[in-house]
């Protein structure tokens, strides 16, 4: 069967509305014979296979009418392209093309694809001569092709363009990311160009050989508005050379107000994510008993280590390596299957130390919903690397929302404590497959070298003293239960997690800020600045300590009937519970402030050995404190994990005044 090509009705090869004829007319009459002309993201140039005597490759082949013509791209097809003179590979995001190096520059169908808009606009600044051209063809945000593309997952997208355009191979189809897709984003990357854009209404090009399909796209383009069915014809002409100046104020400006943003969405998802939190364990201490709460305590405790054992370190390998040194869908394969195995340990544990079956089933469903973090951990890394905290903050944001939703809405409809936690954990699952994985699996991350030895080299590097640090570091943060559980109930076990619960605003702060803490140290690293770094430091460590006195005090200073409502258990386990989370943590968020810069530092031996003082340390004052003759309360076990961090922080202060020489 013969498919329906509407060509066929003109004369010439080409539809009355043709916007390929109309863009490459329209740069014909712009080029001249000394012009240098760029082709970003040219490909593999497939145009030139299909017909190679049409009109359209005519007005495309601009190799020979030029000076010269330079094909790049990110894609390695770019060597293959027969229509430039010289093919080059775009590397990091930077063009490999010298300051003012070409009169004319064309983005044929490639702004919808662009990732980074000001790195893309920047750099096309950047090469083009004074009085130079910009041409771009590109869907406007609005049309129904852009609209449907959004809303279709990538492997769909690439099914349904396969369909609807046979004649495309699959090597010719990439990643969408629309974010340079209207005319105002455009114009706000070329403040010192004339613009003489326009819309042009095409006909369709999406009609899978069908001509009633065809027909009835034509009658649809034929209704709506240009933006919504054609595509943006941008011609940008320099009428002034850059000022590098006035370009550099707004660029700042711009970062300065993306990286404030970023940092609100950073700490709005981190308290919206721990309030779901800390209602979800509210709810089922109110409802049901602390037996749940202390054996989902219990089995976070042995979770958490576990995870971070066998995670490969992962998200510190996104975050930290540019590029990554393994791709990101393989490190959420292997970070997926390493929790599923650590949850299937911890979850047999947590049930085994419970009261009875009910308490162990709910406290292991308390246990599933936090596994989904550690997946999530990953996409934090890769976020972290780009410097997106908008996405890292939106990650909290929505886990923290699928978590409690879901979960107070199905005890609204009369659920139980388990069908409420069925329910939100099935809410969860959806919420992290499509904010978390699939932006980070539809991004496709050059990885160095190939994935299964980039695998043996991280599980070599997981045992190494410094990836052994987040293990010591999360064994020392759950010092508290571990030697509660020694001197304590599991009711008692609970009422110390709600207990802790009551500082999670503090954690949230500290944990946010060190994120940025991280970003700031390693560009002080990178700029060589060791003075300045090691002030940064110490500031924060101060910001830290202050901040944990002022929250011990201000929760300690609770009135009763507060409390009273929170946790509907003994004022006076309470209240004592309370003074062992505050005196345990009063040095935690200084001690975590400064292990940043030690690894930033390349300081791995004494990355790995401060938290291992600080939990020799705890022991060792336990024990002692057990065998001294005195009364021993439980407050004192705070006391014992107060004096570990306080050893920490000691060994940790002088590894950074150490950096200095």
């Amino acid at each position: 069967m013969t498919r329906f090509n509407p060509v066929n009705r003109f004369a010439g090869g080409y539809t009355q509305r043709d916007a390929t004829i109309e863009f490459y007319l329209r740069i014909n009459a712009l080029i001249k014979p000394e012009f240098e002309v760029v082709d970003i993201g040219a490909g593999r140039a497939a145009w030139m296979e299909k017909d190679p005597d049409c009109i359209k490759t005519s007005l495309r082949t601009l190799k020979g009418k030029v000076k010269r013509v330079t094909a790049i791209d990110v894609d390695e097809a770019v060597y293959q392209n027969a229509s430039a003179d010289l093919s080059l590979l775009i590397e990091n995001c930077v063009f490999p093309l010298p300051d003012q190096a070409v009169d004319l520059a064309i983005a044929d169908f490639v702004l919808e694809h662009v990732e980074d808009p000001w790195k893309f606009c920047s750099e096309v600044d950047r090469i083009l001569k004074p009085g130079g051209f910009f041409c771009a063809r590109t869907p406007h945000i609005t049309n129904y092709i852009t609209i449907i593309s959004n809303l279709l997952p990538e492997r769909i997208h690439s099914r349904a363009l396969k369909v609807t355009q046979p004649l495309r191979e699959e090597q010719d189809i990439f990643p969408t990311f629309h974010r340079l897709n209207t005319m105002t984003k455009i114009k706000g990357h070329f403040p010192n160009y004339s613009d003489l854009s326009y819309f042009y209404k095409t006909d369709p090009a999406y009609y899978a050989g069908s001509r009633i399909i065809y027909r009835s796209a034509e009658l649809l383009h034929s209704i709506l508005p240009a933006a919504m069915v054609g595509s943006m014809l941008v011609f940008f002409a320099q009428i002034a050379y850059c000022l590098k100046s006035k370009s550099l104020l707004l660029q700042q400006r711009t970062d300065k107000k993306a990286a404030s943003l970023g940092v609100a969405t950073l700490l709005l998802g981190q308290i919206v994510w721990a309030a779901s939190q800390a209602a979800v364990l509210l709810a089922t201490a109110h409802t049901s008993s602390y037996e749940i709460i202390g054996s989902f305590s219990v089995g976070l405790s042995i979770f958490a280590p576990l995870c971070l054992l066998t995670g490969l370190n992962l998200r510190v390998a996104m975050a930290v390596s540019d590029p990554p040194k393994i791709s990101p869908s393989t490190a959420l394969l292997l970070r997926s299957t390493t929790t599923l195995a650590c949850f299937i340990l911890a979850g047999a544990i947590t049930y085994l130390v419970s009261a009875s079956s009910e308490t162990g089933r709910s406290a292991i469903l308390l246990l599933a919903l936090r596994s989904f973090d550690q997946i999530s951990d990953v996409s934090v890394g890769y976020f972290q690397q780009r410097n997106q905290r908008s996405n890292v903050g939106r990650s909290f944001l929505v886990r923290g929302l699928g978590n409690l939703a879901p979960f107070l809405v199905a005890f609204e409809l009369g659920f139980s404590l388990d069908g409420a936690l069925v329910i939100s954990l099935l809410s969860t699952v959806l919420v992290v497959a499509y904010f978390d994985i699939l932006p980070v699996t539809r991004t496709s991350v050059r990885s160095v070298g190939h994935n299964r030895n980039c695998i043996r080299s991280l599980i070599r590097s997981t045992w190494s003293i410094s990836a052994l640090h987040p293990v010591l570091d999360s064994l020392q943060a759950n010092m508290l239960r571990y030697l509660c559980l020694m001197a304590a109930s599991t009711h008692f076990m609970g009422v110390l997690a709600l207990a802790q619960m009551m500082f999670v605003p503090f954690q949230l702060i500290v944990t946010a800020t060190g994120y940025i803490t991280l970003e700031n140290s390693r560009k002080a690293r990178q700029a060589g600045d060791k003075s300045g770094l090691k002030r940064y430091l110490f500031r924060s460590a101060s910001f830290g300590l202050v901040a944990s006195v002022l929250t011990a005090l201000t929760i300690q200073s609770l009135p009763s009937q507060i409390l009273d409502l929170v946790f509907h258990a003994e004022p006076d386990a309470v209240r004592e519970s309370i003074l062992m989370v505050g005196l345990a943590i009063l040095f935690w968020a200084s001690c975590g402030y400064l292990s940043q810069g030690l690894i930033v530092s390349d300081q791995h031996t004494r990355y790995f050995l401060a938290p291992l003082i600080g939990i020799g340390s705890s022991v060792l004052f336990f024990a002692v404190a057990r065998e001294a003759p005195i009364d021993f309360s439980l407050w004192m076990i705070g006391a014992c994990v107060c004096a570990g961090y306080l050893v920490r922080l000691i060994f940790s202060v002088l590894s950074v005044l150490h950096l200095h020489r």
